[in-house]
């Protein structure tokens, strides 16, 4: 008997049979949804950490760009207009920058270099956490894809090892 989807699912839904090796690939079944929903979950983590990390990585480009050039502290707007000096400042303070200055004082008279630099430090110490923390996510995804990997092998090996038995079990019946 070739097991085919229907079977397979019918033959896992009915659990508690006196067969060990299908009780096992029921469980194996079992880990393995379970896995499923925790690797879509992770790498839902994963994705959300590397859209901040590039969130971060947008921000520093954008002060670089309103850096003045200068070497003294002459301030200079940040910002072309006042919204957009508005929009810098609000992502500054989602990434936890506190003490900002008023847009307005952004804007006219401006922000001094070493003012951008220290923000750019902080900028750049929050993406080093982020990316930290990815390392550490990656690991935990790459963690539950083997043990889902593993899941499924076992399962696979037991169900052959089931029919095998099986099979050679009506081969002796029939006495070669």
């Amino acid at each position: 008997m070739a097991l085919s989807i229907e079977n397979l699912s019918d033959w896992l839904k009915s659990s508690a049979t006196e067969n060990p090796l299908h009780n096992i690939v029921v469980v194996c079944v079992n880990l393995l949804e379970a896995f499923g929903r925790a690797l879509n979950q992770q790498k839902l983590v994963v994705e959300n950490i590397s859209n901040q990390t590039n969130a971060v990585s947008e921000l520093t480009s954008v002060l670089i760009k309103y850096k003045s050039p200068k070497t003294d502290e002459t301030p200079a707007p940040l910002g072309k207009t006042l919204e957009e000096t508005k929009s810098i400042l609000s992502k500054l303070k989602a990434q936890g920058i506190e003490d900002l200055p008023t847009a307005e004082k952004c804007f006219s008279p401006g922000v001094s270099s070493n003012t951008i630099r220290i923000w750019e430090e902080k900028l750049s110490a929050n993406k080093e956490s982020l990316t930290n923390q990815s390392q550490q996510e990656t690991l935990k995804l790459q963690t539950f894809t083997n043990r889902y990997g593993q899941t499924s092998d076992q399962a696979a090996n037991i169900t052959q090892k089931d029919y095998q038995g099986k099979s050679t079990f009506v081969t002796n019946l029939r006495g070669n």
